[in-house]
């Protein structure tokens, strides 16, 4: 298995088994993640901190294989709170705040997460006379998501499960890098 990530906002695609990454189906609590129109997942946009098991299947009905994404009640959880943050150079900032709550009849999940980078990192252009160091610019990030998921147990083999993931992506598209001005 193969994540390639382009950097803080950018993309992330899954290769597994050699098959790119339309080939490989992600899916998240039975719902197929893959785009439509692209048949790719980037994976840079799933809030990896609500779930709770990652599975890699082969399957004959995607012939990269699937990555299941699961988020599951543990019924004898009461109270948890998790807060991720990092930091990062060229401004940037991540942080994921998760609350799990509940009793063995009910259990509800939520997790916010939020990025921001400006990601103006300096580079020599070597196209240019003299070889200056220059500055991207117009490359910043925010991200912010939420998702929620409610489950009340029904009976020992039987539950009901409700959810939601909101998300919103600003990206910036920065200048183009070592063009002749």
């Amino acid at each position: 298995i193969q994540v390639n990530e382009y950097g803080m906002g950018n993309i992330a695609s899954l290769t597994y088994r050699g098959a790119g990454d339309d080939q490989t189906k992600v899916i998240w609590n039975g719902v197929v993640l893959n785009s439509a129109t692209l048949g790719g997942t980037d994976l840079s946009l799933i809030p990896v901190a609500s779930i709770n098991k990652i599975l890699l299947e082969n399957n004959v009905n995607s012939i990269g294989g699937v990555l299941s994404l699961q988020t599951n009640a543990n019924w004898y959880n009461r109270f948890r709170v998790a807060n991720h943050s990092n930091i990062a150079s060229f401004d940037a900032y991540s942080n994921a705040l998760t609350l799990h709550a509940g009793n063995n009849k009910i259990q509800y999940h939520s997790t916010g997460v939020y990025q921001k980078s400006k990601n103006n990192y300096p580079y020599y252009d070597v196209y240019k006379d003299g070889i200056p160091l220059d500055t991207v610019s117009h490359n910043k990030l925010k991200l912010w998501s939420a998702s929620n998921e409610l489950f009340i147990k029904l009976s020992k083999n039987s539950q009901l499960t409700f959810g939601n993931w909101l998300l919103s992506k600003s990206k910036q598209i920065p200048q183009l890098m070592g063009i002749f001005a």
